[in-house]
């Protein structure tokens, strides 16, 4: 083989294949389907092939109107022979790469090159506030194929994952955050009003709790209070208290020693003292 016949060989094959800008990106999701169009030509259609890079996926020869799945791709695909699209299901990343199709024997006009995604996940949103304005954030698992979009209910959007927004005078607003991939999305939304007023639940919370921590500070103080000076409880008939604490002196008498008290008592108020007022003897005492 000469020099000009192998650089010959090397054009024809470059140029047969197909340029990145004709390739269309296609995108499933795991588990999920996808269905690759194909565009019937104007004359009678012969033959259809559906290749994966350079194997076959499926082959259907007419008038025979045999349609032969090759492979993986058992059991999983099927081919309309009306419009000769080709379907896919539980799709999984080993099916990746590039589908072309070739109808009436003819060279491959269309490719498309397969990419299968999981589902995102659910985006949270974070804020930041003060009196006037917010910044909220909207996070999710990243990879190469996601995205995040917000967007508000008066047609205000931004396509960056972090939007800075000012408080309006209605507090009406409601800011959703989008998290998607070319496969799937999943949104997240929060009012407005959320964000600059407390709910009433958490207000009725604080109020409970400053009253209940009140009545546990004015019982402390009164319990500590109470323990600095001392408890006090009733004398009973048999107790004697410290005359030095209160200056009272608490005497156990007899009958007739009470007797004689009163009629000394009796003598003084009417101005009859007879004799003079003598201690009672302890032998007198015991009567």
């Amino acid at each position: 083989m000469d020099l000009m016949t192998a650089f010959a060989i090397v054009l024809f094959s470059t140029l047969s294949q197909p340029l990145l800008s004709d390739i269309l990106p296609v995108y499933g999701l795991r588990g999920g389907t996808i269905t690759f169009t194909a565009k019937a030509p104007n004359s009678r259609v012969t033959s259809v092939v559906w290749k994966w890079n350079k194997d076959k996926v499926a082959e259907c020869e007419i008038p025979e109107d045999e349609t032969t799945f090759f492979s993986k791709f058992k059991n999983r695909t099927s081919l309309d022979k009306t419009t000769w699209s080709l379907t896919m299901s539980d799709l999984e990343p080993t099916l990746e790469g590039k589908y072309s199709v070739e109808i009436n024997s003819k060279d491959a006009t269309e490719y498309f090159m397969l990419n299968v995604l999981d589902p995102v996940s659910q985006p949270q949103i974070t804020s930041e506030c003060n009196s006037t304005s917010c910044t909220l954030t909207c996070t999710g698992e990243k990879s190469e194929t996601t995205k995040s979009l917000w967007m508000d209910n008066k047609g205000n959007q931004s396509d960056n994952a972090v939007w800075r927004v000012e408080k309006s005078a209605a507090l009406d607003v409601i800011y959703t955050c989008n998290f998607s991939n070319p496969a799937s999305w999943k949104s997240h939304s929060i009012a407005e009003r959320e964000l600059f007023t407390r709910p009433l639940a958490f207000i009725i919370a604080s109020i409970v709790a400053v009253i209940a921590l009140l009545f546990v500070g004015v019982g402390l103080m009164c319990y500590f209070k109470k323990k600095k000076k001392g408890t006090w409880a009733p004398k009973t008939d048999n107790e004697t208290e410290n005359p030095g604490s209160r200056g009272i002196m608490y005497i156990q008498a007899s009958t007739e020693d009470t007797t004689k008290v009163a009629n000394v008592l009796k003598d003084i108020n009417g101005s009859q003292v007879n004799e003079p007022l003598h201690k009672p003897s302890l032998d007198s005492a015991n009567g």
